[in-house]
C-alpha cells in the first residue's frame, strides 16, 4: 500500500436515526491520549492503536481532517477539522447529519458542527 499524507480508519454505526453509516478517525485522532474505540466506549489500548496505525485498510483523507461522516447509504463522506471534530467529539446530546449539507445539528436543529469545504 503507497504511504497516504492523511489516512482515515472506519468504523460503521450504520445509524438510519442519525444518518450516518460509518465515522472515519484521521491519524491525528489516534495519536491523540485517551481516544476512545466507539464500539465499546473504553479507552484504545496501545496495542489496539499501532494495529490500526499498521493496517492496510484505511481510506485517504482530506490534510486538515480530523473525522469523516459517512452519509449513511450512499458514498458521501463530509470531512471535519480539528475545531468542529473537537465539537462532534465531545457532545453529550445526539447528533443528526444533514446529508445535503454535512451539518451535524442537535435535535433541536442547532448547528453544532460544519464540515470543511
Amino acid at each position: 500500500m503507497a504511504k497516504l499524507t492523511n489516512w482515515a480508519h472506519g468504523f460503521a454505526l450504520n445509524h438510519e436515526g442519525a444518518g450516518v453509516g460509518t465515522i472515519y478517525y484521521a491519524k491525528k485522532y489516534f495519536d491523540r491520549e485517551g481516544i476512545i474505540n466507539p464500539a465499546c466506549g473504553e479507552a484504545y489500548t496501545s496495542e489496539e492503536i499501532e494495529v490500526i496505525k499498521n493496517e492496510e485498510h484505511k481510506i485517504e483523507a482530506p490534510e486538515f481532517a480530523l473525522v469523516g461522516m459517512n452519509v449513511i447509504h450512499s458514498d458521501k463522506v463530509y470531512w471535519f477539522d480539528e475545531e468542529n471534530s473537537n465539537k462532534i467529539l465531545k457532545s453529550t446530546a445526539p447528533l443528526l447529519l444533514n446529508a445535503e449539507t454535512g451539518e451535524m445539528k442537535s435535535l433541536e436543529g442547532v448547528v453544532v458542527a460544519t464540515p470543511l469545504k
